[in-house]
């Protein structure tokens, strides 16, 4: 192949490294808000009005991991009858930039918070998780208030509840109040 024969593929090879997409960098990362209890309250009652869906996961949660494709789903599918979904990571001071590359790897574009207590007792205690495991999703009405919960049991690897389950409530709880 001669040295022109070559340029064409040359150009070619360029063009699709300068478009291919780079991997998430914590520079892309969403913005993840470090909360107690009070100021989770306060990301959930900024949402008044709209049905919210918080999904509460780790790193360290191989199911949770798994899992949150189906919470960017709702997300998108839903967000013009209301939905909005925040996340709500139990991971510990450290894990910023591996969290947020996470989350930009799956395009997730909601609020995402972390406990300031991260992966310890108190977390699961402040949200009420009494299995002390994740995955642990809530979902709450247009008023603010708790509506469902689906809670991992004492199996994080089998969670008592699918993702198929937390959608049909999700499409309940919007048609049981649409939005204005």
């Amino acid at each position: 192949m001669t040295r022109w024969n070559a340029l064409p593929t040359l150009l070619l090879a360029l063009t699709a490294a300068a478009v291919a997409p780079t991997p998430a960098t914590a520079a892309d990362a969403p913005k993840i808000q470090v909360v107690d209890d009070a100021g989770y309250d306060a990301a959930i009652a900024k949402y008044r009005g709209k049905v919210v869906v918080v999904d509460f996961w780790a790193l360290w949660c191989t199911e949770c991991l798994k899992e949150f494709k189906y919470t960017v789903g709702w997300g998108e599918t839903y967000k013009d009858q209301g939905l909005v979904v925040v996340s709500m990571s139990f991971d510990d001071d450290g894990t910023e930039g591996a969290a947020g590359r996470f989350l930009a790897k799956r395009n997730a574009n909601f609020q995402h918070l972390r406990s300031k207590w991260g992966s310890g007792e108190e977390s699961f205690e402040k949200w009420n998780i009494p299995s002390g495991t994740l995955p642990h999703v809530k979902i709450y009405g247009r008023d603010g208030k708790l509506v469902k919960v689906f809670d991992a049991g004492d199996d994080p690897t089998a969670p008592s509840f699918t993702h198929v389950e937390v959608e049909k409530a999700i499409k309940a709880i919007l048609a049981a109040s649409p939005q204005k």
